[in-house]
């Protein structure tokens, strides 16, 4: 379990190493020249959220907890956007926002706590989860990094050995932020890779009534003017799920999603490098570039887009809110 002295510790050693690294607290943890920044500033990782977050739903801590504690039933639209906007801050925000950001994080998940009610073969007993729980963090943040460097490899360019190598490492300085020690973690993206295949045949992953309950909240359209866009991303998930975990989830993966899922990656890969930046790019990474050349203020065009994207997970939207 992550203690608070645990936390400051890890933040301490993530400071001092962005320092020594960038020389400037203006850069954040990783700064321009990172493979994270070039990485997680694609916008079209968003297409990979489905699968990631089912990737995280099948570790019963992470469903308990959620089904527990979250308004992600009730709320998709804000559930995603505070996790998008600490992730967001944590990656493109100077040390600061950065540190505080993770405090925060930390804070909700020490009042995240239960006992587990679908455990699976995984778990003996009646354990108890929790949100600060070593390895569910772990879990978690693999999945991110894993979705991410597939999104990416798919929909915007393959990765050199040495690129996924330097993108890991850039993932295990961001482990830090949640209170976990690199030294605990796997040391290089091949250790990585033997954990995170490890884990999809483990039995400490196990999908419960839960996890398919919050599976359907999240890949179910909340409006008609967002149904073109979940269908795509509905055959997307499955589409990057192992065979297992889609089965697990209820996911079909059959002739219509397959040429849905082909037909749509093709057209985003076409489209991605004729897109202005305030299309292609979070537009934290706009307000990190922006901070860094000492320009007042955030990137106008980039939020406005953000917050068109945020009205078409509400419900009751129409295509004309979304415009507006």
């Amino acid at each position: 379990m992550v203690s608070a002295e645990q936390l400051e510790q890890a933040l301490c050693e993530a400071r001092s190493r962005a320092l020594a690294e960038n020389g400037d607290g203006r850069a954040g943890l990783f700064g321009p020249q990172s493979a994270s920044w070039r990485i997680n500033r694609e916008a079209m990782l968003l297409l990979g959220g489905g699968a990631a977050a089912l990737l995280q739903l099948a570790h019963p801590f992470v469903a308990q907890a959620v089904f527990d504690h979250s308004r992600v039933r009730s709320d998709v639209a804000g559930r995603f956007r505070r996790t998008f906007v600490r992730v967001l801050n944590m990656t493109f925000g100077d040390l600061d926002q950065a540190m505080s950001t993770a405090r925060r994080v930390f804070a909700v998940h020490a009042r995240v706590a239960g006992s587990l009610r679908q455990a699976g073969p995984g778990y003996a007993g009646s354990p108890r989860y929790s949100a600060n729980d070593e390895s569910a963090l772990f879990w978690v943040q693999a999945t991110l990094i894993d979705t991410a460097r597939r999104v990416y490899e798919d929909l915007v360019t393959p990765l050199a050995d040495d690129e996924r190598e330097r993108f890991y490492a850039d993932s295990l300085a961001t482990s830090r932020l949640f209170g976990l020690s690199p030294a605990s973690l796997p040391a290089d993206y091949e250790q990585f890779r033997l954990y995170f295949d490890g884990m999809l045949v483990s039995p400490r992953l196990h999908v419960t009534d839960e996890a398919r309950e919050l599976a359907r909240h999240i890949l179910t359209a909340p409006n008609a003017a967002s149904a073109p866009l979940y269908h795509f991303v509905r055959a997307y998930t499955a589409w990057l799920l192992p065979d297992g975990l889609r089965q697990d989830f209820g996911l079909c993966l059959g002739v219509h999603e397959r040429a849905l899922a082909t037909a749509g990656r093709l057209a985003i890969r076409r489209a991605l490098p004729h897109l202005p930046p305030h299309l292609r790019f979070f537009p934290d990474y706009l307000d990190a570039q922006r901070r860094l050349r000492h320009e007042a203020g955030p990137d106008r065009k980039g939020h406005a887009m953000a917050r068109r994207f945020l009205r078409l997970l509400r419900p009751g939207t129409t295509l004309r809110d979304v415009l507006r």
